[in-house]
Parts: C-alpha cells; sequence; structure tokens
C-alpha cells in the first residue's frame, strides 16, 4: 500500500517584484497564476470594502440615494461600469446586488485584478454627478458625497493606455510591476506629448468635480500598504483623507464618514497669508512658549543642528510698533559666521473660535506640502553685509485639527 503526503503552504503566486510584507516564499505555478487571490476570502482587501459599503447602504436614510462607480482595466470597454446602469437609486436591495455585482469578471464577487484606472473612474464620476438629481423624492436638496476607494497607484491614462513609463529614465531602470506602482516620478507630470500622467490626471479630474460642485464632500480611502502619493489632493480637503493600512479599520472609516455626511461636515477654507494679527493674543501653548509681548521664536541650528548659542538662535517674534507686522530681527552686532544653517519658525494665535493653535508649517513655493526646516547660507565672502531674509510664511500643520473632533475620535 502506498501514500501520498501532501503540503500545505502560504505562498504568493503574484510577480516576485510586488510588495511581499509577510516575506512569504514565492511560486510561478499558481493554479491563476498572476490573477491568484489571497486564498482567505475574508481577509481580502475588496471583501472589507465591499462589506463595509454594504453597512453604509443599510444605514441609508428614507430619501438618500446612491450608485457604485467600479474601475479597472479589465472591467468594461472604458475601464469604468456603474452600478445601477440606469442612475442613482435608494433601493438598498438593488445598491446591495450592485456592490456584490461590481467588478466581478467571473471569479467571484471578492477578486480583483487589472490596473487602476482611477482618472478614467474619477472623470466618469463627474459626468454622473452632472447627471443626477438635485432634489430628494420628498422635495429637499441632496447633499453630493463621492467616497474613492483605492488599494493601488493610479496607471492608466485617460484614453485607457496603461502607463509603464519607459521613457522615464529613473522609471525605465525598474520593472515594470514596479512603475506601475510608483506613483513619482512614473505617474505624476506630463508625458512629452501633453498628456496627464495618470496620478496627476487624477488630481486633475477631481478639482473639475470639486470646482463644479463647492459643496460637495470628496473623501478618499486608501487601502494597504500603496503609495498614497497625490491623494490626499484629490480629497475635498487633507481631513477627508483616509488611509487605512489595514482592512479591519475600513468599517469604522466608513461609519465615520457616514456621520459626517448624515450631520455636515466642518469644512476648512484658504485663506490668504497676513501679518498683521492685531486684535489677538498669542496664547502660550505646551512645548511652544511665546516671549512676553510676544507670538513665537524663529530658531536657527548649525550645519549640525545644534541651536546657536548666546542669542543667536532662539529670536522672539513680536509685532512691530510701528508697521504693527510680525517681525524678528538678528541684532547686526550678533551676526552670523558665513556657514551652513536651518531655521525653524513658529507663532501662537488665538483664533475667532477662541482656541489658540500654532502655526509651525512652512509654505514654500517649490515645495507645496510645506516643511517645518528652511536651509540657508552665509557666504564666506559675506563678512560685513547685512541681510533682510525672505518674508516666513506658516500654516497649521496637517496633525492639528482645524474642526470638532468626531464622537468617534
Amino acid at each position: 500500500m502506498g501514500m501520498a503526503l501532501l503540503e500545505t503552504r502560504t505562498i504568493q503566486c503574484e510577480s516576485p517584484d510586488n510588495p511581499n510584507p509577510h516575506d512569504l516564499p514565492y511560486t510561478d505555478e499558481c493554479l491563476d497564476g498572476a490573477s491568484s487571490s489571497w486564498q482567505v476570502v475574508e481577509e481580502r482587501r475588496i471583501y472589507a470594502v465591499k462589506q463595509a459599503l454594504i453597512g453604509l447602504v443599510d444605514n441609508m436614510q428614507e430619501n438618500d440615494s446612491m450608485r457604485v462607480v467600479a474601475y479597472a482595466d479589465s472591467i468594461s470597454e472604458t475601464n469604468v461600469r456603474a452600478y445601477p446602469a440606469d442612475g442613482m437609486t435608494g433601493d438598498k436591495d438593488i445598491l446591495n446586488r450592485a456592490i456584490r455585482d461590481a467588478g466581478d469578471w467571473g471569479q467571484g464577487p471578492y477578486t480583483t485584478r487589472g490596473g487602476n484606472s482611477s482618472a478614467q473612474a474619477m472623470q466618469s464620476t463627474g459626468q454622473l454627478l452632472e447627471q443626477a438629481p438635485d432634489r430628494a423624492p420628498d422635495g429637499s436638496e441632496y447633499k453630493d458625497v463621492v467616497i474613492y476607494v483605492t488599494d493601488g497607484v493610479a496607471n492608466i491614462f485617460l484614453d485607457g493606455e496603461t502607463n509603464t513609463a519607459r521613457n522615464i529614465p529613473f522609471c525605465r531602470d525598474m520593472s515594470v510591476a514596479e512603475a506601475l506602482r510608483t506613483a513619482n516620478p512614473c505617474q505624476l507630470g506630463i508625458t512629452a506629448d501633453g498628456r496627464l500622467r495618470p496620478v496627476t490626471a487624477l488630481i486633475n479630474e477631481a478639482i473639475k468635480i470639486k470646482q463644479n460642485d463647492p459643496d460637495l464632500d470628496l473623501y478618499v480611502l486608501a487601502i494597504g500598504p500603496a503609495d498614497d502619493t497625490g491623494l490626499a489632493q484629490v480629497a475635498s480637503e487633507m481631513g477627508l483623507f483616509y488611509p487605512a493600512n489595514t482592512p479591519s479599520v475600513v468599517d469604522n472609516i466608513f461609519a465615520l464618514i457616514a456621520a459626517q455626511s448624515n450631520a455636515g461636515t466642518c469644512r476648512v477654507t484658504e485663506g490668504e497669508a497676513t501679518s498683521d494679527i492685531s486684535g489677538h493674543e498669542a496664547g502660550s501653548l505646551p512645548d511652544f512658549p511665546v516671549p512676553e509681548g510676544g507670538h513665537g521664536y524663529v530658531t536657527i541650528r548649525d550645519s549640525q543642528g545644534n541651536v546657536l548659542p548666546e542669542g543667536q538662535g532662539r529670536l522672539p517674534v513680536v509685532v512691530d510698533p510701528v508697521s504693527g507686522n510680525l517681525v524678528y530681527r538678528l541684532p547686526v552686532e550678533m551676526g552670523l559666521a558665513p556657514g551652513e544653517y536651518s531655521l525653524e519658525a513658529y507663532i501662537n494665535y488665538r483664533g475667532d473660535d477662541g482656541t489658540a493653535r500654532t502655526y509651525r508649517q512652512l509654505v514654500i513655493t517649490n515645495d507645496p506640502d510645506g516643511t517645518s526646516l528652511l536651509r540657508f547660507t552665509i557666504p564666506s565672502n559675506a563678512v560685513g553685509d547685512v541681510y533682510t531674509m525672505d518674508s516666513l510664511l506658516l500654516d497649521i500643520a496637517p496633525d492639528v485639527a482645524l474642526c470638532p473632533a468626531s464622537p468617534m475620535e
């Protein structure tokens, strides 16, 4: 009598170039090849998203309506498909069936394949919003909300061509698989023939939607460890961008989005920079003290990161009695020796809502995301010279809340 010993192992079936956080052994002999899915259905990202969407539908209010837009280069001739096909609906059975069917390419509702045609999906969403009704059956005005969910980098042009980025030297040195999931520089910018690369096209289509409907809330949910470059710019504002590194948090994020949408989202608007804050006190905050009669400090460090001694490295930010503007000065008699330096700054400001906040994010024209550190050089031939520093523009750091905290936080 003979026996056969069968071994069960967890393996990675896709390209060995793809991320492999569990360091699984690779094989190219899986039943479905590169299209093989993770063995535990309930642990797949698409499963977590669809279950959360079903929960969102189940909690819809009486006059709410919804539509699902699925996207991938395997999904249709246009790489995008809307469910249900005949428009928005409030029928929960229809919507739940639409969620189940979305993206099903013959291997079941919880499998996915193909590139990320995100820009095409955003363009299609804008067109569908223009066709959507303005008022609910009870006559009340609809509030438009878009939830954009992605687990990877946009890598398909608006015309449907996959961007392998072979025309970018840095990306050409990568494998195609690596270039497809690398946003910067492979999927950002404009090609020589004037086409927006996929991530840039996605941002551009989102901007069009937001310009057409300034009251719209555009949420972005990024699932998994994929590169999220540019996704915060897709959202209506930074606070509507939610990274979800594990599927287990997806339900909570959808619940939070539902609560915000029903209650009305606190919106943050951009304003012009000002150096005149007369009538407002600073407010001393933990780790950010202020000088008497001032609002903050500028800190100067040497090339090794050490704060300069003897008053050179800690300059108070005060209100100039003549101009009324915020200023800082390094007295000429102190001076700075030639060399490399870095500069940080912060001010405290108590706004009209009565809350004091610290502004310490430097806004620099060549770095739109901001930084907290500015480097500058005093040349060796500058002995005796007097310099006027460029104006510093300070903004709220991304981790500072400007809206009331959610009950779930």
